[in-house]
């Protein structure tokens, strides 16, 4: 999975209307005192819980939030969020959907997808990028997404087309290069895998050593080619 592509799963602006200034973990705290059953203040709470990275405490507000407001699109995506963290993708799905259900956006799709590749449900993933893209055309995390989708499905042909457009889009993504360098090199096109290895290595050299195994079997498949 070292090629999904770049998805901002920290980003959670999309969750909940954004705090009040002068919103804290007190003041929310102080509002639940005085309101045990303030179902919106429990979903901020939730939300400053999984922005600290406290996830199963957001999860435990989230849940509260919900049973005092079902419609709350916001807290299921908080407690979607926090469960995606802690592996429990199937979790995570149910609670993606009803959030989609309630209030669709893209990003709310696309980390759908995103658990769906996790659980190698690549058809539904495909899915979910395609809607993604439909709403945001431009979406280069959809594309590299989806690219490693049809990666798994062994459809290099569509895997290249989608990197190469996410590549247009952002262009600094060494995760993109490298699964469309595998696809030239699964596809015979040495000389592109190479250079998309190549450059993969260059945006993230932390990586090199992943890089560069496909790298030299690029560069030994080109030799055999050649002579």
């Amino acid at each position: 999975m070292a090629s999904i592509c770049r998805i901002c799963v920290v980003s959670i602006a999309f969750l909940l209307p954004s705090l009040a200034l002068g919103d804290s973990l007190a003041d929310l705290n102080e509002a639940l005192r005085l309101d045990p059953n303030n179902a919106a203040a429990l979903a901020s709470r939730g939300r400053l819980f999984l922005m600290a990275g406290q996830n199963r405490e957001a999860m435990v507000d989230a849940s509260a939030s919900i049973r005092l407001d079902p419609k709350n699109a916001g807290a299921y995506g908080t407690r979607g969020l926090a469960y995606d963290r802690l592996g429990e993708f199937q979790r995570a799905i149910a609670d993606y959907s009803e959030s989609i259900r309630l209030h669709p956006t893209a990003l709310k799709y696309l980390l759908r997808g995103r658990c769906y590749r996790m659980l190698r449900e690549q058809d539904k993933t495909i899915a979910d990028c395609t809607e993604v893209l439909h709403l945001e055309p431009k979406n280069a995390g959809a594309l590299a997404l989806r690219a490693g989708a049809y990666a798994d499905k062994g459809d290099y042909p569509r895997v290249i087309a989608d990197c190469t457009e996410s590549l247009r889009l952002d262009s600094g993504n060494p995760n993109t290069y490298h699964l469309r360098g595998v696809s030239f090199l699964r596809t015979g096109q040495y000389d592109r895998a190479i250079a998309d290895f190549r450059r993969a290595i260059q945006l993230d050299p932390k990586a090199a050593q992943l890089y560069s195994r496909d790298l030299n079997a690029a560069l030994e498949e080109q030799q055999r080619k050649e002579h």
